[in-house]
């Protein structure tokens, strides 16, 4: 199965949007350090657990789509990364961290705000509108 020209571009906007979030993370939590503030650590400890997840999902994507009896044991091991241990650790994060929910949840939703931005960002430097498209 072959990569097409659209698909490797939303790899490579997905890749950007993580690295640009780490980035971020790792400015914030100097930040945090610095100033000792709970809100920053809260929001990068969210925000890494939402990289992994990322992570996960796009080493997912592939091994799903081209499933086969070499990669059905990786398949199996990152599901169960994914689902049973990261969800836990999440909800361990939020229940018992000490650290403010809030905080977490916007780390949990940071590389996706990352994302967004970074897809209407190159929208409108490419001229693109809705209606080109066949969206309005």
């Amino acid at each position: 199965m072959t990569v097409g020209k659209d698909e490797a571009e939303g790899i490579d906007l997905l890749q950007r949007a993580m690295h640009i979030t780490a980035i971020f993370l790792v400015s914030l939590l100097g930040i945090g350090l610095l100033l000792r503030f709970r809100l920053p650590e809260s929001i990068v400890l969210g925000g890494v657990w939402s990289l992994a997840n990322l992570f996960l999902l796009r080493s997912l994507a592939p091994l799903i789509l081209l499933a086969g009896k070499k990669r059905i044991w990786r398949l199996i091991s990152l599901l169960f990364l994914k689902f049973p241990a990261l969800y836990a650790l999440g909800a361990l994060m939020l229940a018992e961290s000490g650290l403010p929910p809030f905080g977490l949840i916007g780390g949990f939703s940071l590389p996706f705000a990352v994302l967004t931005g970074l897809a209407l960002f190159e929208s409108i430097s490419r001229g693109e509108t809705a209606t080109e498209e066949g969206i309005g």
